[in-house]
């Protein structure tokens, strides 16, 4: 019988199971929990285009010698015979960085599909993983999320979305360097919409909920990108104007 815990998927399923086991093994009694959010949990989830977003949730900050063994593991399970294996994206934070969002210059394990595991300082786009973590975060291992997290207010959750929008998305109006591939470009239309949907409605939804609000509540001219986006299939399209002026669009829509 082919496994459908913790997902629909038997092969996400395997890689879940290998990674929770050897986090727990990596980190012994420091381990907290594991925990799984966004498409695998919305039901959104596409074995073409999607990643695999996890969290695993540590007691302390992490020894070196700890963030190169579950470097070393990452490296070991991306080139594994599994395609998921380097599908996985996700942090690894302790229970004071995850309660709420601080800006500080402590860094953290994070490893981000198709790269090696990275340390680095917090930044805005964890807001917005905390808030999905609170709405759906489904435990693999440990304690419910929201014992753990304090919940993210609509004005939290529109400055970070802002302050992403500002930093990441709006120098590719210009810098078209990631738009060249046609995956970034299908991600970029449906983070667009669900930019759009939250600053309008101070709540994060999945990217098929945010494409139909988007196809129903934006102009006709953007109606036939956003459905482009959301039932493309791996095909190669010619939408890479479309793109940029639909990041500009949001751009405006944002301001400054």
């Amino acid at each position: 019988m082919k496994s459908t815990y913790p997902t629909p998927y038997a092969d996400v399923n395997v890689i879940l199971d290998e990674l929770l086991t050897a986090v727990r093994a990596i980190l012994g009694d420091n381990f907290v929990g594991m925990y799984l959010y966004s498409s695998l949990v919305t039901g959104d989830f596409s074995e073409a285009t999607s990643d695999i977003d996890f969290l695993v949730a540590v007691k302390e900050p992490l020894a070196e010698d700890v963030v190169e063994a579950l470097a070393a593991m990452h490296g070991r399970l991306a080139a594994s015979a599994s395609k998921w294996g380097d599908e996985l994206e996700g942090y690894y934070l302790h229970k004071a960085a995850l309660r709420r969002f601080v800006r500080s210059d402590e860094v953290h394990p994070h490893r981000e599909r198709g790269e090696a595991l990275k340390v680095e300082p917090l930044a805005e786009d964890t807001v917005i993983m905390r808030h999905k973590m609170w709405r759906q975060g489904v435990a693999l291992a440990g304690p419910d999320i929201q014992e753990l997290l304090d919940p993210v207010a609509d004005d939290e959750l529109r400055q970070a979305v802002h302050d992403l929008f500002v930093g990441w998305w709006r120098p590719m109006i210009t810098d078209h360097s990631h738009l060249q591939w046609v995956g970034y470009r299908m991600y970029a239309i449906a983070t667009m919409c669900r930019m759009l949907y939250t600053l309008r409605h101070g709540e994060i939804v999945s990217k098929q909920e945010a494409a139909r609000w988007a196809m129903a509540a934006l102009a006709e001219r953007w109606q036939g990108l956003v459905e482009t986006a959301v039932n493309w299939s791996g095909e190669d399209l010619d939408n890479f104007e479309e793109t940029v002026d639909f990041i500009r669009y949001t751009s405006g829509e944002i301001g400054d």
